[in-house]
């Protein structure tokens, strides 16, 4: 069952984790080179390069542990922030959402951490609860792809003892089942490295879950709607230690009271 989850793929951060630096090298050319782009995977399709080869094992691997009926591909992308925010947003068929308002949403939607500069939080709401993930090398976040989320920056300075300047690096990838999203096709750059990604071999992380009503409340933009996020960044400057730990070890998760108005969009 899902609605969330972390992991630590140990692929990506073992002393010889040559996985890591060429999906890092390729990530980075594909960011630069393909900024704001996605990209698409057929499930039945022969990699091209590592990344599609390690979007295409997420993929499955979720289809696998979730119980799923075969996806019918992956789209993925890569993101390189220092400093912005990515603002709250609903992960979705962008073109079609643009050209007809029609919603198509993934089933799952996933990030993993190839490098981790930039410690602004992964933040995920649900019906009944926020998710806070701090970036950390190797870690996978996976979530219901309908949920609303984004990275806000304000939230960086509680996880990082010290200011960085080194970008976070991320490959997202979303599984979809019934649906291809339009005009998302498969990466065009030549001269990435064609390896194959190894398995993954991953590790469930701790979550901890605690009353969101006994921790105060500060509130989140989230577009044409507003979720009141139970970290107060300038009211409660400093986050208790064993959360802010909680969040950065694996998953820090607020259950809200049955009817709290926190919940509600």
């Amino acid at each position: 069952a899902l609605p969330i989850s972390a992991f630590l793929l140990n692929a990506l951060v073992d002393d010889d984790a040559e996985l890591c630096r060429r999906l890092a090298v390729d990530a980075e050319r594909v960011a630069r080179e393909r900024r704001g782009a996605t990209f698409w995977v057929p499930r039945d399709a022969t990699p091209q390069c590592v990344l599609e080869s390690f979007a295409l094992r997420v993929g499955l691997w979720h289809e696998a542990g979730l119980g799923l009926r075969a996806v019918r591909g992956v789209e993925w992308w890569v993101q390189r922030r220092v400093s912005e925010s990515i603002l709250m947003h609903y992960d979705k068929d962008e073109r079609a959402w643009e050209a007809v308002r029609v919603m198509r949403r993934p089933t799952v939607a996933t990030a993993t951490y190839v490098s981790s500069g930039f410690r602004a939080p992964l933040v995920v709401f649900g019906p009944a609860f926020a998710a806070l993930a701090v970036p950390t090398d190797g870690k996978h976040v996976a979530f219901d792809g309908a949920l609303l989320h984004g990275v806000p920056a304000e939230l960086a300075p509680h996880f990082a003892a010290t200011a960085s300047s080194a970008p976070r690096l991320s490959v997202l990838v979303n599984l979809w089942h019934d649906h291809r999203p339009v005009a998302v096709d498969r990466l065009d750059l030549r001269d990435l490295s064609a390896d194959e990604c190894p398995a993954l071999r991953p590790s469930p992380l701790p979550c901890r879950r605690v009353p969101a009503i006994d921790r105060g409340f500060a509130i989140a933009d989230a577009g044409d709607a507003t979720k009141r996020l139970p970290l107060a960044t300038r009211r409660q400057p400093e986050l208790n230690r064993r959360l802010r730990a909680a969040a950065t070890d694996g998953l820090l998760l607020f259950d809200y009271a049955p009817g709290d108005p926190s919940a509600e969009a």
